[in-house]
């Protein structure tokens, strides 16, 4: 079975290991055989500052041609539905 050596900045012993280990550490060093680990806590107090001017968000809907078209479509459709409810109200009317 493989051994190597275990140190590490959390106290000062240093091990000998044989097998397999499962390590758990906090905010130090730890250097396994030559590879080395780090566990560490950062504060950090940055500040993140929102820009001074209004950001300006457009809601306005930008018509594309195939819009107006459409537009357009409906809008004949609805004059022609305008145009019968028109001559059966006139003819509804004259009737005795």
């Amino acid at each position: 079975m493989y051994t190597t050596s275990l140190w590490s900045t959390c106290d000062e012993r240093k091990f000998e290991l044989t097998g397999h280990y499962l390590f758990h550490f906090n905010n130090c060093t730890i250097e396994i055989g030559d590879r080395g680990f780090g566990n560490r806590v950062v504060e950090s107090t940055q500040v993140f500052s929102l820009p001074t001017y209004p950001k300006q968000i457009s809601t306005e809907k930008v018509l594309t041609y195939q819009d107006i078209i459409l537009q357009q479509q409906n809008n004949l459709e609805k004059i022609e539905e305008l145009r019968f409810h028109r001559t059966v109200g006139a003819t509804l009317e004259e009737l005795p």
